[in-house]
């Protein structure tokens, strides 16, 4: 539009020869198709770019998001390695010379809770179920007549307390959950409160549960101590039966050929002899050690069902069991004492 009026202006004025008019048009001409040219460029470019630009947003956006899974990843496999080592250590831990209360190593189980609920220190009752009066047990339905069940105070979940004792020497981690895990039946009743049952077994039961069954170690010592002192004392037995059947046997010397072989052979030979042999000696120990202490359990069950008082005699002992010969043949002559107390 510029131009063309421009034009017209010469033509009216006619103040400029037509070979500079022609040479203005050709001029303008030019340089409005150079602008035309690259504005056109820019036109079809634009678009093109900002598509790369799109995309080289997403592909960022893309890298950032496999970015941040990537480090949850490495978060949570670094917190799983924290949990498996936690509970290795403290299991190395409890069973070395380390163990103590004041260095510990939290792990699942000490810092878990069963429903949300803390269980609480109780007390506990104790009575006797008789065949008049049966008493119920969590562990075997029924109590057997004429043995003492314990329950926590205030409820009636009775549980014979030869049963109790015995799950908690074998099995301790079922003991709580037979009351939902809702007290502390180990720490109340087996520990060192004033609620704890040990506290009425007398010397004879402090020996066989402090000493004994709560510390392995002095029972496995004892254990192979008496061992040494039984083969001490039949030493003179197996010296004359050694001499007699094995040095002057001509069936043993007769077949020094076969049996010389192996004790002269090479010295990883007898190591591995040797290895084979103490595997064997103390597998045999340990059966020998678990029926040791079982046995032991069974005298621990027993004192604690004599020493143990009755704290409501009406309901453990029938109104018709008044004399005192009848009534201690059932639950013997100790018993009758802390139950007439």
């Amino acid at each position: 539009v510029f131009t063309t009026n421009f034009l017209k202006d010469l033509k009216i004025q006619r103040s400029a020869p037509n070979d500079y008019i022609d040479s203005i048009i050709m001029s303008i001409i030019t340089r409005s198709a150079v602008f035309i040219a690259i504005l056109t460029f820019q036109l079809i470019k634009a678009p093109s770019t900002s598509a790369s630009h799109a995309t080289v947003t997403a592909v960022k956006s893309v890298n950032y998001a496999e970015l941040i899974k990537w480090r949850v990843q490495q978060y949570q496999l670094y917190q799983l390695r924290s949990t498996l080592l936690s509970e290795a250590l403290a299991k190395r831990l409890s069973s070395s010379k380390l163990a103590s209360t004041t260095f510990s190593i939290p792990t699942v189980s000490s810092v878990s809770q069963i429903d949300g609920a803390n269980p609480v220190p109780t007390d506990w009752e104790c009575v006797i179920s008789t065949e008049d009066d049966p008493k119920s047990c969590l562990y075997s339905f029924d109590a057997p007549p004429n043995t003492k069940v314990i329950a926590p105070k205030g409820t009636s979940q009775w549980i014979s307390l030869y049963a109790l004792n015995r799950l908690r020497r074998l099995d301790p981690t079922k003991v709580e959950p037979m009351w939902h895990s809702q007290y502390t039946i180990i720490k109340s009743w087996f520990g060192t409160s004033e609620t704890s049952v040990l506290q009425h077994v007398g010397v004879k039961g402090w020996f066989v549960s402090s000493v004994l069954l709560d510390t392995p170690l002095i029972m496995r010592a004892l254990l192979a101590l008496s061992m040494f002192a039984t083969l001490v004392s039949v030493l003179p037995v197996l010296e004359y039966f050694f001499n007699a059947c094995i040095l002057n046997s001509s069936f043993v010397w007769g077949r020094y050929n076969s049996w010389g072989r192996f004790l002269h052979a090479a010295l990883p030979f007898k190591l591995l002899i040797s290895q084979m042999t103490w595997n064997f000696v103390a597998s045999k120990f340990d059966v020998l050690y678990k029926n040791v202490r079982d046995t032991i359990v069974d005298i621990e069950c027993k004192i604690l069902e004599d020493t143990v008082p009755v704290t409501n005699q009406d309901l453990g002992v029938d109104d018709s069991m008044t004399d005192k010969d009848e009534y201690a043949e059932s639950v013997g002559d100790e018993s009758y004492d802390d139950v007439t107390e």
